[in-house]
């Protein structure tokens, strides 16, 4: 399990790389597919809920396939 400055700091470096994604011209959408600690994804969450439309997909059970699990804003 992460530590929560760890988890801080990736969350950190993920989100910086969706919104430079997301700046790209023709960008509605991004899809991110995530298998990481539960810390990370509330501070990415945290991070990302004003960047735009991001779709979150997790790997379901460990075992596949993915899944919709959120998108951010809430719809």
């Amino acid at each position: 399990m992460a530590d929560s400055i760890s988890a801080n700091g990736w969350a950190g470096q993920t989100a910086e790389a969706i919104r430079t994604a997301s700046r790209q011209p023709g960008v509605t959408d991004v899809d991110l597919y995530i298998a990481a600690p539960l810390q990370v994804a509330v501070f990415l969450g945290w991070r990302l809920n004003a960047v735009g439309r991001v779709h979150i997909h997790h790997w379901v059970g460990n075992a596949g396939p993915y899944q919709r699990v959120w998108t951010l804003p809430p719809t």
